[in-house]
């Protein structure tokens, strides 16, 4: 949508493209991936948004009408609906137990944390009885509170300053002209606060795959 010469046909190109994406995330069960996955649509079509542009209106509307359209065919399919019935389980997720008994063990270990990596050894020595299931908890599913256990108060420190200069990145793109190098820059803060978002229930940069997105993503928004 950068291109001045953007057209009907890639347009719809790239609409396909999103209906696939949100389509193979649906089929992972994940629920904060499909979450993440409409947020992500959302926000990088308001990204590209030019109200005086009457061609970007078109295009912007057109990506609009598919994706609804899409969007009322998949939501018949079975893939679909077992991962949005997923959501009806929320209040029952075993998360819920984990948080607690891994915001206590960050206050025992606190300031200075159980060491880095050090968060399943000593779960498996505080877990609460009634909460034991065959699987073993190896993550808090929650990387800002497994943060605190594992590096305490100098952890939440380096945390807070990352945000903050993140933060940062973005004002500055926010700044500059619209072209390129602007939707460049805000494409890679908005997937920084994609995985900042995931990582309130889940570990995603303990992950290789996801750590590699979200250099590549630092490296578009302070190019």
């Amino acid at each position: 949508f950068s291109k001045p010469d953007s057209g009907i046909g890639r347009t719809i190109f790239r609409v396909l493209g999103v209906i696939l994406m949100l389509s193979a995330i649906a089929a992972t069960g994940s629920r904060m991936g499909l979450a993440l996955g409409l947020l992500a649509a959302f926000s990088s079509t308001l990204l590209f948004w030019d109200p005086a542009g009457r061609k970007s209106r078109k295009t912007i509307f057109a990506f609009l009408g598919l994706g609804v359209a899409a969007t009322l065919a998949l939501a018949s399919s079975a893939i679909v609906s077992r991962t949005v019935d997923r959501f009806d389980s929320v209040s029952g997720d075993q998360r819920w137990a984990i948080w607690q008994d891994s915001v206590d063990l960050g206050r025992e270990y606190s300031p200075l944390g159980v060491g880095i990596g050090g968060f399943e050894g000593a779960y498996a020595k505080r877990e609460d009885i009634a909460d034991l299931r065959p699987e073993f908890v190896n993550n808090a599913h929650n990387d800002y509170i497994e943060v605190f256990i594992e590096s305490g108060w100098p952890g939440a420190v380096v945390l807070i300053f990352s945000i903050i200069f993140i933060s940062y990145g973005v004002y500055r793109a926010v700044i500059l002209p619209r072209g390129m190098e602007r939707n460049q820059r805000l494409t890679g803060g908005l997937m920084l606060f994609l995985i900042f978002i995931h990582s309130v229930v889940d570990y995603p940069m303990r992950r290789m795959f996801i750590a590699s997105i979200a250099f590549f993503a630092l490296a578009c928004l302070f190019q």
